[in-house]
Order: C-alpha cells, then sequence, then structure tokens
C-alpha cells in the first residue's frame, strides 16, 4: 500500500486533532487550509454540521425539539457563516490560502449562505483551484440564474484546462441550445496535442445534443 510519511520520512505525520467536534470555530477554519484533504474535508463537514446540517436545514426550530433553544442555535450558525464568507474573502494564492476560500465556499453552498458576489469573486480569482469550484458550484445547482451560466460560459475561455473542463460539466448538467456554439468553440480552440481535454469537452456537448 501507498502511505504519505510527509518531506521527512523520520517523522511521522500527525493529524491536527483526533476529534473534530470538540475544535473550536478558529481551529475548524484554520483546518479549511490543511495540506491533507481529509482534514479539510472533516472541518468542512463539521462547520457545516454546527451550522444546521445540509441547506441550513436543521436551523429550522422544528429539528430542535421542544426543550432546546433556538437561540443559541442560530447564533452559531450566524457565527459560523461569517467566518466562513471572511475566509473566502482572504488573500493570496498559495498551498495553505486558495484551498481555505474553496472550502469556505462549499460551506457556505451547502448552508444556502453563499452570496453571489463571492461565487463571481472566486470565478475570477487567481488561485485555479478557485476557478475550478466556482464553476463546479454553479454546475452543482439544481436552477440556474444568468450568473452561474456565465461563470460556466467564461470558464470556457480560461488558460487552464481543468477549469474549462469543469466549466463544461457545469453546462451539461444544464443543457439548452444555447450552450452548443460555445461548447463547438471551445472545443476547436483545444491544443492538438491535448486529447483528453478535447474529449471532456466533447461529452458535455453530446448531453446538449440528447
Amino acid at each position: 500500500r501507498v502511505r504519505y510519511t510527509g518531506n521527512d520520512p523520520g517523522r511521522p505525520t500527525v493529524a491536527p486533532r483526533s476529534n473534530w467536534a470538540t475544535a473550536s470555530l478558529a481551529e475548524l477554519i484554520e483546518d479549511l487550509g490543511h495540506p491533507n484533504l481529509t482534514v479539510r474535508m472533516l472541518a468542512t463537514h463539521e462547520l457545516v454540521d454546527r451550522a444546521g446540517g445540509e441547506r441550513g436545514a436543521a436551523i429550522a426550530p422544528a429539528s430542535r425539539g421542544p426543550n432546546r433553544s433556538e437561540a443559541p442555535a442560530k447564533a452559531a450558525a450566524e457565527q459560523i457563516i461569517a467566518a466562513a464568507r471572511a475566509a473566502t474573502e482572504s488573500g493570496g494564492s498559495n498551498e495553505q490560502v486558495a484551498p481555505r476560500r474553496v472550502h469556505a465556499l462549499w460551506v457556505l453552498e451547502r448552508l444556502s449562505a453563499l452570496p453571489p458576489e463571492a461565487l463571481a469573486a472566486a470565478a475570477g480569482d487567481e488561485a485555479l483551484i478557485c476557478r475550478v469550484h466556482a464553476c463546479r458550484i454553479a454546475g452543482s445547482r439544481a436552477t440556474w440564474s444568468a450568473l452561474e451560466r456565465e461563470i460556466a460560459l467564461r470558464g470556457l475561455h480560461d488558460a487552464d484546462g481543468a477549469v474549462r473542463q469543469a466549466a463544461a460539466q457545469a453546462l451539461a448538467a444544464h443543457p439548452e441550445s444555447g450552450h452548443i456554439e460555445p461548447l463547438v468553440a471551445a472545443i476547436q480552440q483545444v491544443p492538438a496535442q491535448d486529447p483528453l481535454l478535447r474529449h471532456a469537452l466533447r461529452i458535455p456537448l453530446r448531453d446538449q445534443l440528447r
């Protein structure tokens, strides 16, 4: 099996904590930028759970039972949302700050608390990972507004193939005739030495025609 040992094989890799349920809000926000994806995902899930669960469902009074106060839970959710929004606004594109922005975006999206301007900013972020996930968030939404469509169409012309592929996948999730011409144009712009990207863009084009 393959086992990651870090940069120093003589020094074992240690997780920042063994129980994320007892971590403070500041620690969870810090973990959103951890080098290890599992750590980042654990922190993301914990933040969403504390704020009320997917789409904020548990924030509703009915989910708390008759003997539980709504005010502390609502206040905790508001603190988490505020901290996640602050994390999305942190500048820089290094290996810690950019992933923290991405996971904060997903925390807010899962809580239905992601401001449109934050998603638009991520789509134009200097960090590649932020632009990729902006397209993925747009594609994950059940209904589209002009914002999500604009993010996907603009992503088709990104300098990086990973963003173009994510944008095409977002368009594939929301097929309409108006997407055909932009996808054809994007395919024609793919360099000859990148057949994988060309194939990845052809699949969403096929889905528009079904």
